[in-house]
């Protein structure tokens, strides 16, 4: 399903490298990452475990979560902790509202 959206993704952002990295290979993977995105429901509910650790990100890498719900998830809380810069999941729904709107014949 990642690799999908990278296909999907990759001719609107000429330029940039893009990747799928699955859950096993993320530890290894992360260090030459400048963005790392959870676009898993973990964080969603109290206890969840976190998606991935953040040790060994590049020190100017984002963080980024597609959960909306909490605002600020345990993920990214950790990662404003270590100094990371975080993108919270409210954003994609901001991009998304007219387009759903349109799509839905609201707009």
């Amino acid at each position: 399903k990642a690799q999908a959206i990278v296909e999907m993704l990759a001719p609107h952002h000429r330029g940039l490298e893009m990747r799928a990295i699955a859950a096993e290979d993320i530890d290894t993977a992360k260090a030459d990452e400048d963005i790392l995105i959870n676009t898993t429901s973990l964080g969603l509910h109290d206890g969840d475990d976190l998606p991935c650790g953040l040790d060994g990100l590049k020190p100017d890498a984002l963080v980024a979560d597609i959960i909306m719900i909490p605002p600020v998830t345990p993920w990214m809380a950790e990662a404003e902790k270590k100094g990371l810069k975080t993108h919270a999941g409210k954003h994609m729904l901001d991009y998304q509202r007219d387009l759903i709107g349109s799509f839905i014949g609201a707009l």
